[in-house]
């Protein structure tokens, strides 16, 4: 599809949300990855980049091979599989909780749900019908979003079953969880293999956190340039075992003691990502706001101002991104947390691009 086409038409509204993962951003300049960036509008695009459509055109482009080599009848029938499943949800959803109907109904989708087993291939199938690129493209948008902040393979499909009814795509609302999950997975391993240098950074600050976490620790860095500590002090109250007599009897009851606080296992590893993501996100809104001697609102990771002083504003978002990254933060953070900076997969990006950029902050 021609990209002027694509994005012919669209306001300006419309054409904020293409201009910036921010959290992709950050790590498309920490691992200098030249194909991210592009993605994610760090060096001066022509046009806007789109890391969501990127990611959506490589997963279908995994998906449409298996339908394209089903026959005719293995096609015709697998649609019709998924046209009992959502017609018979559908009506299940119309009824009372205790309507007799209901309850026959639930037995002929675990019918239908046995049957979906057997055949294999339904959520290939189920996903495929969706053909409009615009429509892909928001299935796997709030994905992308959480990848740079440790999302996992569970947590994408979870993502789909919590978002069904949320984003306006009328396929989506009495789809399976199964299908759900499966392309949870899907997307997961598309960004494995579309930026994997951003993928393997993850996993190396989830091994430094299960690192710190094996030596009864908690990970902890200084944040580059605004020399913020940060201290991942996840705990749990130690757990103590109570017996307390009621009547006749004694129950034994499990009881959280937070003055004997112990590290919470697991949150080492999978706040690392998250967390230095986070940190550095919060140290360039410092130093934007810090830059500017007007008035500067924040939402997150954007940024506002009044109209006369947006074109400075924007300037400085780019110029304090540049300052944070151009002092290899990575290098500081690595040192930090104890991870090997030579396990990184650097690309051949250049910070500096970021100050001719046309599109990566608004």
């Amino acid at each position: 599809m021609d990209t002027h086409n694509y994005l012919n038409g669209l306001s300006l509204a419309n054409l904020v949300e293409y201009m910036s993962n921010n959290g992709s951003q950050h790590l498309a300049a920490l691992t200098q990855d030249e194909v991210v960036a592009q993605h994610v509008n760090i060096i001066d695009n022509e046009i806007p980049g789109d890391l969501y459509r990127f990611v959506a055109e490589a997963l279908w482009a995994r998906l449409d091979p298996h339908i394209e080599g089903l026959s005719s009848a293995d096609l015709k029938r697998k649609e019709a599989l998924i046209d009992d499943i959502i017609n018979v949800k559908v009506r299940i959803d119309e009824l009372k909780f205790a309507d007799p109907e209901r309850q026959e109904l639930l037995k002929v989708l675990a019918g239908l749900r046995y049957e979906a087993t057997i055949e294999g291939d339904l959520a290939i199938v189920f996903w495929c019908r969706i053909k409009d690129l615009k429509k892909r493209r928001k299935i796997v948008k709030r994905n992308v979003l959480s990848i740079p902040y440790g999302a996992t393979p569970y947590g994408l499909g979870q993502q789909h079953i919590d978002d069904a009814g949320k984003i306006g795509i009328q396929e989506l609302l009495a789809m399976e969880h199964a299908w759900c999950a499966f392309l949870g997975r899907e997307v997961y391993e598309t960004c494995v293999e579309k930026i994997p240098r951003l993928m393997r950074l993850l996993r190396l600050f989830e091994s430094a956190g299960a690192k710190a976490e094996f030596e009864t620790r908690f990970l902890t860095w200084i944040v580059p340039v605004t020399k913020f500590p940060v201290v991942q002090n996840y705990t749990q109250g130690t757990i103590k075992k109570v017996k307390i007599p009621y009547n006749t009897k004694i129950y034994q009851c499990n009881v959280s003691c937070p003055e004997c606080p112990i590290p919470l296992k697991g949150k080492q590893s999978r706040g690392a990502s998250p967390n230095i993501t986070h940190a550095l996100d919060a140290a360039h809104l410092m130093l934007v706001v810090n830059a500017c001697d007007f008035p500067v609102i924040t939402v997150h990771d954007s940024y506002g101002s009044l109209a006369p002083d947006l074109g400075t504003l924007y300037q400085k978002v780019r110029e304090q991104f540049y300052r944070l990254h151009s002092k290899k933060p990575l290098e500081q953070i690595a040192m930090h947390i104890g991870m090997d900076i030579g396990d990184v997969d650097f690309g051949n990006y250049n910070i500096e691009e970021v100050l001719n950029s046309s599109y990566s902050f608004i």
